[in-house]
């Protein structure tokens, strides 16, 4: 699995546009991209400032999103509201307590 995170701040006035932006861009997540097991999108209290959380099958999955139109598209839009980022990191997951599989593995921290 995959985990990548994503943090931008927007500039004031253009909330509507990067929200109907973020829908159009999920929407094509979910209908084109089988190995995106979950993408998230969140927004702070601040109302500009938002967290992608990402999580792909593999590598492969990664590198076909980050290839696809509506990746580059998103982007591109992107780019020119922000006012700080985006800023992308790769995480390395550690648990969950949905399912505690996890803790029975040597890799556990």
């Amino acid at each position: 699995m995959v985990y990548m995170l994503l943090k931008y701040r927007i500039k004031e006035g253009e909330l509507e546009t990067v929200i109907k932006n973020i829908k159009d861009f999920l929407y094509a997540v979910h209908e084109q991209e089988p190995d995106t097991i979950r993408y998230e999108v969140f927004q702070e209290k601040d109302k500009l400032t938002f967290t992608h959380v990402m999580l792909f099958r593999d590598q492969t999955g990664e590198h076909y999103h980050s290839n696809t139109a509506h990746f580059k598209e998103f982007g591109n839009n992107l780019l020119q509201y922000c006012v700080e980022g985006p800023t992308f990191s790769d995480l390395i997951f550690i648990g969950t307590s949905e399912n505690l599989d996890w803790m029975q593995s040597p890799d556990r921290v």
